[in-house]
């Protein structure tokens, strides 16, 4: 999804600071531009504050302090695990790329958006940003937390010339499974792709319609992006039945991870 909106973004005339933990999807990224000669692009993890710190700084003196639009789209996933079987190390690990990793975000990039006449502040959560899952404890959790993060900062913000929004996408055709930690580790290539497959079957959207999405959400000024039907009915469903709800996820959990 990432490099989906950069693509957008660069199509829309915007000059472009972009990360990547893989430095050679960041590589392709940034070949597939219409524009290579307006853009940073840094191999780090978002979860090193001194890393991110640097990227912020670089990126600050070279488009001389005007940055517009700060998106927090990095994100990670454990799978297959229940809350007894998550090590402590993982949830440290989910919690400092999908939680950390856009608080520093904020923290570093805020100031200059404020000095901005208009400007935009995204955060993605999650549909698990409404609803729990089972298997995702660690998950939920950073999304549960990334949502109600922004939308404290979007009230401090309320009378201010920064928009902020929070995402929750739905299903989305990106390698974030593919990625994921938690997966038997003693599956062959086969075995793991027909996982991973079984796991994603119902995921509808792609990656491009996403990036459409909260694109169109950031000019309209939205405060909260919902992408996918699911995600709206899922939504909805969480606020109409706060505690039954549970009922209706559950039925499409086993859906999405029902095995071949």
């Amino acid at each position: 999804m990432g490099r989906s909106l950069a693509l957008q973004f660069s199509k829309e005339g915007c000059r472009l600071a972009l990360n990547d933990y893989d430095e050679n999807a960041l590589k392709e990224t940034v070949q597939l531009l219409d524009r290579q000669e307006s853009v940073i692009a840094d191999c780090f993890d978002v979860s090193n504050y001194e890393s991110f710190e640097a990227f912020a700084k670089k990126t600050l003196e070279v488009y001389d302090h005007q940055v517009d639009i700060v998106v927090n789209n990095a994100g990670v996933n454990l799978v297959r695990l229940n809350f007894e079987e998550t090590t402590m190390e993982q949830f440290h690990w989910i919690m400092n790329i999908n939680f950390w990793g856009v608080i520093y975000g904020c923290k570093l990039f805020l100031p200059a958006l404020q000095k901005r006449q208009e400007a935009s502040l995204v955060n993605l959560s999650s549909v698990q940003g409404f609803v729990g899952a089972p298997q995702q404890t660690a998950y939920t959790a950073t999304k549960f937390a990334v949502r109600g993060f922004t939308e404290s900062l979007r009230m401090e913000l309320l009378n201010s010339n920064v928009t902020v929004c929070c995402v929750h996408p739905g299903g989305i055709k990106t390698n974030i499974i593919k990625n994921a930690r938690g997966l038997d580790e003693n599956m062959d290539a086969q075995e793991r792709d027909k996982e991973i497959k079984s796991m994603t079957r119902i995921y509808m959207h792609t990656p491009e319609m996403a990036a459409k999405t909260i694109i169109n959400g950031i000019k309209k000024k939205k405060e909260r992006v919902l992408i996918g039907a699911e995600a709206k009915a899922i939504e909805f469903a969480q606020r109409l039945f706060p505690v039954k709800y549970v009922n209706l996820s559950t039925k499409l959990i086993e859906l999405s991870t029902k095995k071949y």
